[in-house]
Parts: C-alpha cells; sequence; structure tokens
C-alpha cells in the first residue's frame, strides 16, 4: 500500500506564458496594416522571424521544466483492501457504490503540445471519484512519482474488483495488462 499526497487545484485564473505570447502576436498582426504603410514588408518579415526565434528561445528553456503547482497539497489518499482513506476519512467498501479512477499523470511526464509553457507534468491530474452508496460524490487528486507507481496498488484493487467496485477491464488497465495472455492468465487467478 502506498500512501500519495492529495492535491486541491487553484480556482484561480492563471494566465500562462503562451498566452501572453498569442495575445501580443495577435495584436502584431492586427496592426500590420498599419505598420506596411510606414515600415515596408521587409521590417514586417523580421519582426515575424524575431517572434518565432523568440518562441524557439522560450520553448528551449522551458522544455525540461516541470510545471508548477496551481493549487496545494492538502492530505494523503490510501488505498487499503477494504477502505479508502481521504484526508483521515475512512470510506468502508461496504459504504461505496463505484470506484473510478483516472490514473494517467505522474511527474516528469513529458507533454507534446505545442506552447511555451514547461514540457513536463508535475503529475497531479490523477483523480479518484468515490460514488458512495448515500449517492455523494467524493473527487480527489492527487500525485503519482511514477509511471508504475500505482501499480503498488494491486491487492487494493484486486479487492475493489471482487467487490463490484471496479470493473474487470479498468483493473487490467489500472495494473497495466495488456498481452491476451497475460490477461487470460490473470482471469484464471481471481
Amino acid at each position: 500500500m502506498g500512501v500519495y499526497r492529495t492535491f486541491t487545484k487553484s480556482e484561480k485564473f492563471r494566465v500562462s506564458i503562451t498566452i501572453i505570447y498569442l495575445a501580443i502576436f495577435l495584436l502584431f498582426f492586427l496592426s500590420i496594416p498599419m505598420l506596411f504603410q510606414w515600415v515596408g514588408l521587409l521590417f514586417i518579415g523580421m519582426l515575424v522571424f524575431f517572434f518565432i526565434l523568440g518562441a524557439w528561445i522560450i520553448k528551449f528553456f522551458t522544455f525540461s521544466t516541470p510545471a508548477k503547482f496551481h493549487g496545494e497539497f492538502d492530505g494523503t489518499l490510501e488505498f487499503c483492501q477494504d477502505k479508502v482513506v481521504i484526508r483521515d476519512a475512512e470510506y468502508p467498501i461496504n459504504s461505496i457504490r463505484k470506484i473510478e479512477l483516472e490514473v494517467s499523470d505522474y511527474a516528469g511526464k513529458g507533454s507534446f503540445v505545442v506552447t511555451l509553457d514547461p514540457n513536463l507534468s508535475n503529475g497531479t491530474d490523477n483523480n479518484l471519484v468515490l460514488t458512495l452508496k448515500t449517492q455523494e460524490k467524493v473527487r480527489v487528486y492527487f500525485q503519482l512519482q511514477s509511471k508504475v507507481h500505482f501499480r503498488q496498488e494491486r491487492e487494493a484493487l484486486i479487492s475493489y474488483h471482487k467487490h463490484h467496485k471496479i470493473s474487470f477491464l479498468r483493473l487490467i488497465d489500472l495494473l497495466g495488462i495488456k498481452k491476451y495472455e497475460a490477461i487470460q492468465e490473470f482471469k484464471k487467478s481471481l
């Protein structure tokens, strides 16, 4: 069993460097007709060149930089075979109707989206949603440190499946079992 840090995302609007750069670029292109009268095509071409060069330089320096945390760590998450513990609140398995897990992010994961923002993830886009038998939903975001960090929860996840809280397909996905033979062998072991 591992203990994961829970994360509450900030609701504040934040302006990224990509938005600032695109706003400047948009203002520049909206003023091209006026600039063209004053300076000519060569000067405009040079400005566009330096604008693109500046974007490449910014991307070069942010390529291996992890994203900043936009929120705060506020507790822990623990998966046990008979319960889930979120920020010191225990949810016994018999009080849970359904467990939904989205586990696709980890610290250092590369993002290949073309932006000027940092290229590496901080690992906090993983989330757990517990649907309780009272129809209440409990959502929590948590951080993973590596790609295989979550696979140490194998026994707890199997227990959740046996209690019909997670489907078999979701279970093998979370455990990273992909080959047909391995899936069939795993199914027999349950």
